[in-house]
């Protein structure tokens, strides 16, 4: 398809979701920090489905997706409770950021920083942005807003599939249903970030309307569509988690037969469908995995068949690890520099922690993985529920996630971060609250006020 046909689709397609939108924040009154957390996503979403136009740099270093990005962070620092920049759950993300600038400082690439500056502050802004609306307003109405604005890529991939319109990125001549975007991997990022938040929102109440039951299995056939490997691997683990928790646990023993046998089929037709492609994208999983003791050593060591394998990844990392061994020591503690591996390298590092260990050191490295690890345990803070356990099993697959590629690399993946960072902290807020004021009197009248289905919702709301 021509490329400015497809122009003319996506423009139709973004400005019917547009006013689908606006009708949708209309129904009812929000508050403004969500309003503009969801405008903020809808409109990152729209400018990157037209990369050709918003990729380009356009003033200096920035294209107009970067500035819209410092727009973003300048509305919201405007918009989101100023207090909450003193949150101490913030405190390594700053660290991050100062560490940033001095590795930048010291390696002579404060330009090459900017990037990497602002994909942070995005983050904050995000971030709290979200918390504050769980705050304001239930839980699930933040998150079934939140879904709603990635309407336009998840729009574009059904027509793209329904039109045929793919992309040719792999080496091995499969193909994938990105709707027009710049790359798979950054679009199955975007399908990965709506399929969780469709989750945890079902997890908390199931929608009325059995249609949209499914939804999470369409969103999963998506990501599967849009054929980005690693990201295929992370949607498992929390699309497992939900059918379990949704339909088998504390369940009938019934529902739980047909559940599995529901997922055993769904299986079976996909192998039936294309079971040589599925062997010939993850048959190099088990390879390596065979011979991983072999594949650690120097770059230069590994030999041209080695290279290719798990996508060059295991290749890449050795090269990233060798050259940070070959900095000075203080090179060693803050990295060689944000966003400094383009001048040596053709690929980013595809490990979020070996691109952190290159970029901002060991102590850089440590800061970001303390940060994923003391958040993933904050889901779990107080009772057990089918939500905070959801909410575990997202935060470790996007951990697997970090672990094959870098989505902290682009905005999307940042947002995705921000969200269950923000519904971590959300969670732990709300569990320290509740313990304080389970046994008033107030709320245990409340409790007994309810029929039985809201009496549940107030057990799990934690």
């Amino acid at each position: 398809m021509a490329p400015a046909l497809w122009h003319v689709i996506a423009a139709l397609v973004s400005a019917v979701c547009l006013i689908w939108l606006v009708l949708d924040m209309r129904r009812q009154p929000l508050p403004r920090v969500l309003v503009f957390v969801v405008y903020a996503l809808f409109f990152r979403f729209l400018l990157s489905a037209f990369h050709s136009f918003t990729f380009p740099s356009i003033v200096g270093p920035f294209s107009i997706n970067a500035l819209y990005s410092v727009a973003a962070i300048a509305v919201g620092l405007l918009i989101v409770n100023h207090r909450l920049l003193l949150l101490r759950y913030l405190l390594p993300v700053y660290l991050v950021i100062a560490l940033t600038l001095i590795s930048a400082l010291y390696n002579g690439s404060i330009a090459s920083s900017i990037q990497s500056l602002v994909k942070w502050l995005f983050f904050v802004v995000i971030a709290l942005a979200v918390y504050e609306s769980c705050i304001r307003t239930e839980r699930a109405i933040v998150l079934d807003k939140l879904a709603n604005a990635f309407c336009i890529p998840v729009v574009l991939q059904i027509i793209s599939v329904a039109l045929g319109h793919a992309s040719q990125t792999e080496n091995d001549d499969s193909v994938s249903y990105i709707g027009g975007y710049n790359h798979e991997g950054v679009f199955s990022v975007m399908l990965v970030t709506v399929l969780i938040l469709t989750t945890l929102r079902q997890l908390i109440q199931p929608p009325t309307r059995r249609m949209l039951r499914i939804l999470p299995l369409l969103l999963a056939a998506g990501v599967i569509l849009a054929n980005y490997r690693t990201n295929i691997l992370t949607m498992l683990l929390p699309l497992a988690g939900y059918l379990w928790f949704r339909f088998a646990y504390d369940s009938h023993p019934l529902t739980k037969v047909s559940t599995i046998a529901l997922v055993l089929a769904g299986m079976t037709l996909i192998a039936i469908l294309d079971l040589s492609a599925i062997v010939a994208r993850f048959s190099e999983v088990s390879t390596v995995f065979d011979g991983a003791s072999s594949l650690i050593k120097p770059p230069q060591y590994f030999t041209e068949w080695e290279q290719n394998y798990w996508s060059s990844r295991i290749y890449i990392w050795s090269q990233y690890v060798e050259g940070y061994l070959q900095g000075n020591l203080v090179q060693h503690l803050i990295g060689l520099g944000p966003d400094t591996w383009s001048s040596l390298f053709l690929k980013y590092a595809h490990n979020t922690f070996v691109g952190a260990l290159y970029e901002l050191g060991f102590i850089g490295a440590c800061v970001l993985a303390y940060f994923f690890l003391v958040n993933m345990v904050r889901a779990l803070t107080g009772p057990l529920t089918t939500y905070s356990m959801q909410l575990f099993l997202v935060f470790l697959s996007f951990l697997v996630m970090n672990l094959g590629t870098m989505p902290l690399w682009q905005i999307e993946g940042m947002i995705l971060f921000a969200i269950l960072n923000a519904l971590a902290w959300e969670r732990a807020l709300f569990c320290r609250q509740a313990i304080s004021m389970n046994n008033s009197p107030e709320f245990v009248q409340y409790k007994h006020a309810l029929p039985a289905s809201g009496q549940r919702a107030a057990r799990e709301a934690v």
